[in-house]
């Protein structure tokens, strides 16, 4: 993870991402609670390759990840000057969470199994490659490891998102 730190550029600055979330909102009709909107906003400015959201179960993660993902994969819609078109992969432990993504807007959602057995997977991965990792804490090391070494080489960014107090079944 601090290899990560500072290691990417950001995707927009803060006024852009505050205007490229509003638009979603608006469109979709969407209400984000502030924290919400901190949690998007933070995966759309940040320079960090690993960011982690994490929150109780039901408080709208799938929700705020609707308009940062939009906004990743569209943003030069919003404005010329945004540095956006970004493929967004989605993985999970689980096929709840492969839906959950796929709910997100996310189009290429996968288990984290099938993406980690299919060995041209990472080749396709780009500095213009986002991951979202589902569910991560239940994700087991080993397999997060080898995942974080493929987005690392490929120069991509990962948001982990995961619940608080989340047990593996």
């Amino acid at each position: 993870e601090k290899t990560g730190r500072g290691a990417v550029e950001p995707v927009m600055n803060p006024l852009q991402a505050e205007n490229a979330l509003k638009a979603i909102q608006e469109k979709e009709g969407l209400i984000l609670n502030d924290e919400q909107k901190a949690a998007a906003r933070m995966i759309l400015t940040t320079d960090n390759r690993y960011s982690g959201i994490n929150g109780y179960a039901g408080v709208g993660k799938t929700t705020m990840l609707k308009p940062a993902i939009e906004s990743l994969q569209n943003g030069a819609a919003f404005s010329a000057l945004i540095n956006a078109g970004y493929q967004v992969i989605g993985l999970g432990p689980q096929h709840s969470a492969v839906h959950a993504l796929k709910d997100a807007g996310i189009i290429e959602a996968r288990t984290l199994q099938s993406w980690l057995a299919d060995r041209q997977a990472g080749k396709r991965l780009t500095d213009k490659t986002v991951v979202v990792i589902d569910e991560a804490g239940l994700t087991n090391a080993k397999d997060l490891e080898s995942t974080m070494k493929r987005i690392e080489k490929a120069g991509a960014r990962a948001i982990l998102v995961g619940d608080i107090k989340q047990y593996e079944s």
